[in-house]
């Protein structure tokens, strides 16, 4: 199995890029929470898309404080173009009309 996105992680950079979002790769260690872990354990390329640091809303994703209270709009908006964006370069999607 593919157990990093590095083909994926490229592209993220190069579209948040486009989008002038800062971005960078980092490693997370087994075990951390990461969304991306099962499809990668099971031989898909996968990344996980964050719009946080390692500061508190970070480390509060899937426990009893991750609310609607710790999400920012604009955050949202930012992961969402980006990953709308990754799936129109690995062909998820069709074209918008």
């Amino acid at each position: 199995p593919v157990r990093t996105g590095p083909q994926l992680s490229r592209l993220c950079a190069n579209i948040a890029s486009r989008f002038g979002l800062d971005s960078k790769s980092v490693w997370v260690p087994l075990g951390a929470s990461m969304d991306h872990i099962p499809f990668a354990a099971h031989g898909y390329e996968a990344v996980t898309l964050s719009t946080a640091g390692w500061d508190i809303p970070f480390r509060s994703i899937h426990t009893k404080h991750d609310t609607p209270d710790a999400l920012d709009i604009s955050s949202l908006e930012h992961c969402y173009a980006v990953c709308r964006e990754l799936a129109d370069a690995v062909g998820l999607y069709g074209t918008a009309d």
